[in-house]
């Protein structure tokens, strides 16, 4: 199974298979293999319970990537031990909290790659160290007052590293991460400041990645630092307030960008001339005045962008005079628009008409907003309490694929079914929806079972946690 073969490459001669027909179980471990690649999580674990041989398929070493281990409260204490002595399952990735991991480090340790935690222990930083050699990513948070400059152990192959507590930045991580290129970290006060600086400058040459996140107690002058590998960064907080200028005018290798404050026009005309290579941008537009988007222009690569902000000037979007073709996914997030929201929703289907997949998260001041008219669009989400306005003013979508409501509640059984059903109707294309868990108990039995039967090509699929296309570390 470490060599996968395609489907081309088995026939059924070559399967010893009748082709008059089979059962699922004659299929080779190659073809459920292939199979199970398609499969999310939560459809794994279904199959997964089918026999003892599905079970080792659909957890298989080289799926257990992007599998992480995340027990809760006591039922994890009280099962947890026997899951890990006996399960044949290589967990690679742990999210735990103080005290329920450690114990068992000897057994999860060697294998290993991804481990975030939380402790009050100054300790556990080199219990983990010490028995997981082979750690990648860390994120480690301390509640200790105090940590001492003992040595600690030298992780080779750790490449990325957060923590959101400064006493952290007080070890020699320069001699403990050598290999670091991902770096994430929180300041509070100057102290933290200053040794973020000094690990900043050390790190800035080889690191690809950086998010900083600065309290006002704490200014960064991260303005005169130089990243050459950068290719991805977070800013928020204070750290953006100060002067940026000349900053991005150095990151030229940089394709994404979250910016988690207001920016002025200066900086991003300093990002449109400098970072042709940006495919992701994220900023809020509040402090946009002049020329606004119209600079986006200047991007040949630009593919995803995100704007928000609690002020919106309308001259961001007329001063646009040419669509930015590029931009194939867009997110408004929590975007307060008071006034002219048909004069918005009309400018954003111009200024962006190649969107394939628009998300809108939004508060009161959206209620009323129109979805903008994307001819090419395929995948709509919805994140608001106010989805039924929205969905009541959606016009008929003939490309849409597929379509999201989550973050819901207090709708109606009747008007829900009447807005499903009716929306499934308008577009003859849809074929996948994901609605809130909250949805499943006030959507009745019957009604589902009309859907399907109405609809036999739409899957419906419910799901707990919101899904957004920006993944921002």
């Amino acid at each position: 199974m470490d060599q996968q073969l395609s489907l081309e490459q088995l026939s059924l001669k070559e399967l010893n298979i009748d082709s008059k027909g089979l059962h699922i179980n004659q299929f080779p471990n190659e073809i459920l293999d292939q199979i199970f690649t398609f499969l999310n999580l939560v459809d794994r674990k279904s199959v997964s319970r089918v026999c003892l041989r599905w079970s080792k398929l659909a957890f298989a070493p080289h799926f257990m990537q992007g599998v992480v281990l995340r027990p809760n409260g006591r039922v994890a204490n009280r099962y947890f031990e026997k899951v890990i002595k006996q399960s044949e399952r290589v967990y690679k990735n742990i999210d735990g909290t103080e005290l329920l991991f450690l114990d068992y480090l000897l057994y999860l340790g060697p294998n290993l790659e991804s481990f975030r935690y939380r402790s009050r222990n100054k300790d556990d930083l080199r219990k983990i160290l010490r028995f997981s050699p082979n750690l990648k990513e860390l994120r480690f948070d301390s509640c200790a007052y105090q940590i001492e400059t003992e040595p600690m152990p030298v992780m080779k192959q750790l490449v990325n590293f957060t923590t959101m507590d400064t006493n952290l930045l007080m070890l020699e991580i320069e001699q403990m991460f050598p290999k670091l290129s991902k770096m994430s970290v929180r300041i509070y006060d100057h102290n933290g400041n200053t040794r973020m600086c000094e690990a900043l400058r050390h790190f800035g040459p080889q690191l690809d990645s950086l998010r900083i996140e600065v309290s006002k107690n704490s200014a960064a002058s991260i303005y005169q630092m130089r990243f050459p590998q950068l290719e991805k960064i977070f800013l928020s907080g204070y750290v953006v307030t100060i002067n940026l200028k000349g900053f991005f005018s150095h990151l030229a290798n940089l394709v994404e960008i979250y910016i988690g404050v207001p920016i002025f026009d200066g900086i991003l005309e300093e990002i449109t001339k400098t970072c042709k290579k940006l495919q992701v941008l994220s900023f809020d537009v509040s402090g946009l005045r002049g020329s606004g988007l119209a600079s986006l222009e200047q991007l040949p690569q630009l593919k995803s962008l995100e704007i928000f902000g609690d002020s919106f000037n309308t001259n961001v979007l007329t001063q646009c005079s040419k669509p930015i073709d590029t931009v194939l996914n867009l997110d408004i997030k929590d975007l307060r628009l008071y006034r002219e929201k048909d004069f918005i929703s009309e400018f954003l289907s111009k200024i962006f008409p190649n969107t394939t997949n628009f998300v809108l998260r939004c508060d009161y001041s959206c209620k009323s907003l129109m979805i903008p008219h994307f001819p090419k669009m395929q995948e709509l989400t919805i994140t608001s309490q106010f989805y039924l306005d929205i969905l009541n003013k959606l016009p008929g979508i003939s490309t849409l694929k597929t379509l999201r409501i989550l973050d819901t509640w207090n709708s109606p059984k009747q008007i829900l079914a009447d807005v499903i059903l009716s929306l499934l109707r308008r577009m003859p294309a849809l074929r996948f929806v994901e609605l809130n868990e909250d949805l499943r108990f006030r959507m009745s039995k019957d009604l589902v079972c009309l859907i399907r039967q109405e609809f036999p090509q739409c899957v419906i699929q419910w799901t707990k946690t919101p899904h957004y296309f920006f993944n921002k570390f």
